[in-house]
């Protein structure tokens, strides 16, 4: 049994990713996207920020790529949804703690204690 995996796109890997390309038919972000095994997720939010930068016509490609289910584009209240489903009345104190996981990757050290944890 093959296991499926999950991406969650961004706002720099769709935008920078969309620029990469061969020529305008071989853009990087859609040979990503041909990735067998994997289901892509944004975040509300992406569109906001895309349309804000419109990059390459990245926000167009976005809202073809939701249009078309092969990325799936979640709001806080779906995320909620499905944290409930899962931790019941933990959701929220798991959400939370998520985010702050997420927010302590971009803190000034960050990646330089990480790499000294795992690999010194």
């Amino acid at each position: 049994m093959r296991k499926e995996k999950y991406a969650l796109l961004d706002t720099d890997f769709i935008s920078k990713t969309h620029l990469i390309r061969k020529d305008d038919q071989n853009k990087m972000i859609d040979r990503i996207m041909e990735m067998n095994g994997y289901r892509f997720y944004c975040h509300e939010q992406i569109r906001n920020e895309l349309t804000r930068h419109n990059i390459g016509n990245s926000p167009e490609w976005l809202e073809a790529r939701i249009s078309d289910e092969s990325v799936h584009c979640m709001s806080d209240e779906k995320i909620m949804d499905e944290l409930h489903s899962i931790y019941s009345e933990s959701a929220e104190a798991m959400y939370a703690n998520m985010l702050k996981n997420g927010c302590e990757a971009y803190k000034r050290g960050y990646f330089e204690e990480k790499v000294g944890d795992y690999f010194c």
